[in-house]
């Protein structure tokens, strides 16, 4: 049976760690699969990325389809990693907020740790951005409005994302995008150095003091968050070099790429918020996601009065689950019109009106009514008058 003892210890912030883990592998992802985790069962990978491995999974009490993202190693193998993620995942496990994931539990064996959670559309905001190109200035700032009020509740909660860039940001089966994978990386010790090595995406996406190894505070995922926002509306990273050290380098001395430069139609009034949450110096920046929520929602509001209810829905891949919708669609309705015509074909013939009446119509009902044949319309009056 799993162990599911969990090990609350004030947790210390983590930053980010990009090096591909074991449990990305495709011989480990098939070695999961079919895997009994007591009430989960693993029925099959859907991604993979330096915290570990995503697989849809099914909750055979609840009977629901569920998360479950198995730690990478690079995590596994790190005490101190290991413990703050759990301790973030039990505190993520009581936010309730419609933009952050929804996490269920959490299951240990001798092997792995697994988190459950809801389950997501797999693709995220990055990946529509390799094949869709940036995101147009207001989808792009709902999309980031809403990630900032999941970050506004987690601050609350004593819960820093620390590792937020476009890949962390997926959608609910319903369009609702959900900020994910709070606190999924390996710490920094005591003098900021990292037991492995940074991904370049990783990289492009911190802020300086995470770089330089300082404490963190919520004002870092701002930062973090107006680097995505900057992604989004021009397609990439503003700080797109080509090695780790060249990225970090840049975070902390290379001021912010004009985005006008690469997105032409860009609304001016998106330049004040990146560049606030942008600043360099921390104490330049918005000091809590409610002040930059605030300047997002002045944003919405001037451009839709009513945005909730006109939100589009995400750009995705038509998948084969979409295709099949449409082809029930199309049987429905060809069967709705074959229906209809048997329907017609099967209606009794219309009795033709007689149209107006001609003039030897007219004389033939006048003799007809004079006719020996009806009965006492020819009797004499006295008859008729007797009956």
């Amino acid at each position: 049976m799993p162990n599911r003892d969990l090990v609350e210890q004030a947790p210390t912030f983590p930053t980010e760690t990009g090096a591909p883990s074991d449990a990305a592998t495709p011989s480990a992802e098939e070695a999961r699969v079919g895997l009994d985790l007591g009430r989960y069962q693993v029925l099959h990978p859907l991604g993979a990325g330096p915290s570990g491995a995503v697989y849809e999974g099914q909750d055979s009490v609840l009977e629901r389809p569920v998360a479950l993202k198995f730690l990478a190693s690079a995590l596994l193998n790190d005490p101190d990693s290991l413990r703050q993620v759990i301790v973030q995942t039990q505190r993520l496990a009581r936010l309730s907020h419609p933009h952050a994931v929804t996490v269920y539990d959490i299951v240990r064996t001798e092997a792995d740790c697994c988190v459950v959670m809801e389950l997501l559309n797999p693709e995220s905001v990055g990946q529509v951005m390799e094949y869709g190109g940036p995101y147009a200035w207001l989808e792009a700032t709902r999309i980031v409005h809403d990630c900032c009020g999941a970050l506004q509740a987690a601050h609350a909660a004593g819960i820093l994302h620390g590792c937020l860039r476009p890949s962390n940001i997926l959608f609910s089966l319903s369009g609702v995008a959900k900020l994910v994978d709070f606190a999924m990386l390996p710490a920094a010790g005591p003098d900021g150095r990292r037991s492995t090595e940074l991904s370049l995406q990783a990289a492009q996406y911190l802020s300086p003091e995470q770089v330089a190894g300082w404490p963190s505070d919520p004002r870092s995922d701002l930062y973090s968050l107006g680097l995505t926002y900057y992604a989004l509306l021009t397609g990439g990273p503003p700080f797109a070099t080509e090695t780790v050290a060249t990225s970090l380098h840049a975070q902390l001395h290379s001021p912010l790429p004009d985005p006008r430069e690469r997105a032409k139609d860009l609304d001016p009034r998106c330049l004040l918020v990146l560049r606030k949450a942008t600043e360099k110096e921390p104490s330049l920046r918005y000091q809590d996601a409610g002040e930059m929520l605030a300047d997002l929602q002045e944003l919405l509001r001037r451009e839709d009065p009513n945005p909730q209810t006109q939100k589009p829905p995400p750009r995705s891949r038509p998948t084969a689950g979409w295709f099949a919708a449409a082809a029930l669609i199309l049987l429905l309705a060809l069967l709705g019109e074959y229906l209809l015509m048997r329907t017609f074909a099967r209606s009794p013939p219309v009795e033709e009106h007689p149209g107006p009446p001609t003039v030897s119509a007219a004389q033939n009902t006048i003799d007809s009514l004079a006719s020996p044949d009806r009965e006492g319309l020819n009797a004499p009056a006295s008859t008729r008058s007797a009956r």
